[in-house]
């Protein structure tokens, strides 16, 4: 019989071999062919250590959404409610293709509560580390989950959250991985997508997000179940010289390249709210070996140039796919006419020539016309019927009326009670 270490070797096998099946034109047999599939670990080229330059830990729990942890020497992961923002210095890195990275982290609850699967997400607002010590101490001018700038700025349109312009959101990038188990010393790693590393290269994110992918876990032992409600999956920070995070980033060859230039773009206004307008265009080719990856996008009025922020510019998708910008949350007036100023950009950084055109935004909806309806209300009478000794009006089902002092809320005219569009008092009708 074939035990088990036989089943693993042979399934280790098969996944490391490329079955395909052709048919032979002469004889028209099938025929089956093996070879080695090309390994996508360790990525291409050579790998280089790029230190944490900038970290700290965003809440979204209660009191803690108005602080940050920036100064502390630990950070934390916790499932749906505890986030790390950090950043590394990618100018050494602008020009050359990136084919793998990872980040190595060491953990401070490697037994208790160690990484198992983490996200990482490019960021589409800038943010400030801030020096809090203390766990989510308010800071003005800090990044913490309800403002990018504590009582300055938002993360994106008013109202909005640090969930706005991450993991998704804003028109960021992300991916999750499996995490290595921890070492003697804790130290733990996980893989980062290129994309997300060469989007904070060309100056497409702000930095890097984590999640906790994972949160809650359950178990059974001994016929005993047990549940760890999102545990706590501490980190050692930058302040921690021998312990800091760090990313070791893979590039093989280099881009110098620009994209080619947008060659036109459409735009519509209908339907949309005042002020707002559409946009459409192509993924240009990039032909320096990396790929378009994201765009610049500026607009021009009364010749003042202002950026359109980054949560409101889409990624590239594929060469000759089109993307939509939803242009809106700026100071655009209905029907104004807005030179727009596109310009793509590479996975090496590098920046393609601009796309210039004038369009213009939604207009004010038409309202209502006025009309006269040619219906009057009843005239009012000095006396209300009555049932029983009990008064009797008859009122709008929007009309309210205060149960204390019998008032009309807002105030009608005199006698409204008594004589109304619904109810003529005086024919009891």
């Amino acid at each position: 019989m074939v035990n088990l270490k036989q089943i693993l070797r042979l399934s280790l096998l098969f996944l490391l071999l490329m079955v395909s099946f052709t048919v032979d034109a002469n004889s028209g047999e099938s025929i089956i062919s093996l070879r080695l599939q090309e390994t996508s670990w360790p990525p291409k080229g050579i790998s280089m250590r790029y230190n944490v330059i900038r970290d700290t830990g965003i809440s979204s729990v209660g009191r803690e959404k108005k602080g940050n942890t920036g100064g502390a020497k630990k950070l934390k992961l916790k499932g749906q409610q505890e986030y790390i923002l950090l950043d590394i210095d990618p100018v050494s890195l602008k020009g050359k293709i990136i084919t793998g990275a990872v980040l190595h982290v060491r953990s401070f609850s490697p037994e208790k509560a160690p990484l198992m699967r983490v996200g990482v997400s490019s960021v589409a607002s800038p943010w400030e580390e801030g020096g809090g010590m203390f766990w989510y101490l308010p800071k003005t001018g800090s990044s913490c989950f309800n403002q990018a700038f504590f009582k300055k700025s938002n993360w994106a349109y008013p109202g909005s959250s640090f969930m706005d312009v991450v993991f998704g959101k804003g028109n960021t990038i992300w991916k999750f991985a499996e995490a290595s188990k921890p070492d003697a010393d804790g130290w733990q790693s996980f893989a980062i997508d290129p994309d997300v590393v060469s989007a904070r290269v060309a100056n497409l994110s702000y930095g890097f997000s984590l999640s906790d992918e994972v949160g809650s876990e359950w178990g059974c032992k001994d016929r005993m179940f047990n549940y760890s409600l999102f545990p706590n999956r501490l980190l050692y920070s930058r302040e921690n010289s021998k312990k800091k995070p760090w990313i070791e980033i893979w590039t093989h060859g280099e881009d110098n390249v620009p994209p080619e230039p947008i060659n036109s773009l459409e735009f519509s206004n209908a339907a949309l709210a005042p002020g707002q307008v559409l946009i459409k265009w192509e993924t240009p080719v990039d032909l320096g070996g990396g790929k378009t990856l994201g765009f610049n996008v500026k607009y021009e009025i009364e010749g003042e140039i202002k950026i359109v922020p980054r949560y409101l510019i889409p990624m590239a998708r594929s060469a000759g796919e089109e993307v939509v910008m939803h242009l809106q949350d700026l100071p655009f007036k209905p029907g104004q006419y807005i030179d727009l100023i596109i310009s793509p950009v590479d996975s090496a950084g590098n920046i393609g020539a601009s796309f210039k055109k004038r369009i213009k935004t939604a207009q004010d909806q038409k309202s209502v016309p006025d009309f006269e309806s040619g219906i009057k209300p009843f005239s009012p009478v000095s006396v209300l019927p009555n049932v029983n000794g009990l008064k009797i009006s008859v009122v709008d089902l929007l009309d309210k009326i205060d149960p204390v002092t019998g008032k009309m809320i807002p105030l009608q005219t005199k006698g409204y009670k008594k004589g109304n569009h619904l109810f003529d008092a005086a024919k009891k009708k």
